[in-house]
């Protein structure tokens, strides 16, 4: 009993130690070159730079220098960002238009012929599957292959995006959760369900 006692009080007092000796680094608009405090997203390329999303434009950061873009031709709010397959980074601007974009401020727009979207409609997530689709929602679900678009209008896709391993989409809105195998839509409702990490 002492043994084990001893034992734990040992091990406590390593992982005590580790904690103290991880030291966290703050970056803002005082000490950096970041140009706005408010970050929408974060996401790493493969070289381990680290591109930020901000209300005031796109920054960079390869943990020594900061390179920020800020001219776009669309209105940008600094939430969705993706880095597809070749670590190019694609944007989606609120533009008033489904719009996907490039750093470079190439851009790729959805014609809608249905009359479903709205003048005023947004999106403001984004997420790329392993074959470079870039999918996105912000009330409808919208998926960008590089030339052609295909939008899915019957679900509450909504809010948040995540691609798990079998390079399924997964659409976050409001009390439901959706997925697309690539044939059927599955909702799943999560009220009252406990949280499970079902992307791992």
């Amino acid at each position: 009993m002492k043994r084990a006692t001893l034992l734990l009080l040992v091990m406590g007092l390593f992982c005590f130690i580790q904690l103290q000796a991880q030291q966290w680094t703050v970056y803002n608009t005082i000490n950096s070159d970041i140009p706005a405090n408010q970050i929408g997203t974060l996401v790493i390329d493969a070289s381990g730079n680290k591109w930020i999303g901000t209300s005031s434009g796109i920054s960079k950061f390869d943990n020594t220098n900061w390179s920020t873009y800020s001219s776009y031709s669309h209105v940008y709010w600094g939430q969705g960002i993706a880095l597809d397959t070749n670590d190019s980074l694609w944007l989606a601007p609120n533009s008033g238009e489904i719009t996907m974009c490039q750093l470079n401020d190439s851009c790729y727009s959805y014609v809608d012929s249905t009359g479903y979207f709205p003048s005023s409609y947004s999106q403001f997530v984004i997420a790329i599957d392993s074959s470079n689709n870039v999918w996105t929602a912000g009330g409808a679900a919208l998926k960008f292959d590089g030339t052609n678009w295909s939008a899915w209008t019957n679900l509450p896709a909504g809010y948040c995006i995540a691609i798990d391993a079998n390079q399924n989409p997964w659409f976050g809105g409001g009390v439901t959760l959706n997925n697309f195998d690539g044939i059927n839509w599955i909702q799943h409702s999560i009220i009252g369900s406990s949280f499970i990490n079902i992307l791992r």
